[in-house]
């Protein structure tokens, strides 16, 4: 069986990091990096994150909230996946710490995890909405000791800041061995007005 309390512990977390953040449009945005040895299902580790939705990310969310029909407010390119890498620089709504700063490489690009990006959910009553993004990293794809960024990109290839709708910083570097998978859970969470 596996252990959800303490994502659950960890996604709160998140949730609170996030809420130290300036609002952004009203977006907030949190997750959890979950490490996992892929041969016996234990957690190794929950490294729960808050970023800042970038520049890109703003007009990407606004262009899709004014799209009443698919050739109206020419909702953007979607994003597609995440892409991880090894620089702590500090997340930026532009320029340096906007987009990815370092890239892993091979493996380093994963698109979305059946099943999401999940539709825009309830949060609570009157909290505001939100949407759900996950990517896996399996056993054997990216092993690096020292992962500390992870981006929303709309583009398997380009990850420039204008194809990068949120960058986050782990707290942390997360080891990840060539046994071990990696789980990222990632939520936007809309707070409104």
């Amino acid at each position: 069986m596996l252990e959800t309390s303490g994502l659950r512990d960890a996604m709160a977390t998140a949730l609170d990091m996030s809420r130290a953040l300036p609002s952004d449009a009203g977006l907030k945005g949190y997750g959890v990096a979950e490490l996992r040895d892929a041969s016996t299902n234990e957690i190794k580790l929950y490294m729960p994150f808050a970023n800042l939705i970038n520049t890109a990310g703003d007009e990407y969310y606004a262009k899709q909230a004014g799209r009443t029909q698919p050739t109206n407010g020419g909702g953007g390119t979607l994003c597609t996946g995440m892409r991880l890498g090894t620089s702590n620089t500090a997340a930026a709504k532009s320029s340096t710490g906007s987009a990815l700063v370092a890239d892993v490489g091979t493996g380093s690009y994963q698109a979305w995890n059946t099943g999401y990006p999940l539709q825009a959910a309830v949060a609570g009553s009157d909290t505001g909405w939100y949407i759900s993004y996950q990517c896996v990293w399996a056993a054997g794809t990216v092993t690096n000791g020292a992962l500390y960024e992870v981006v929303i990109v709309n583009s398997n290839t380009l990850y420039a800041s204008a194809n990068t709708y949120s960058r986050a910083v782990f707290g942390s570097s997360i080891n990840k061995t060539g046994s071990d998978s990696l789980t990222v859970t990632w939520n936007h969470k809309f707070l409104g007005a």
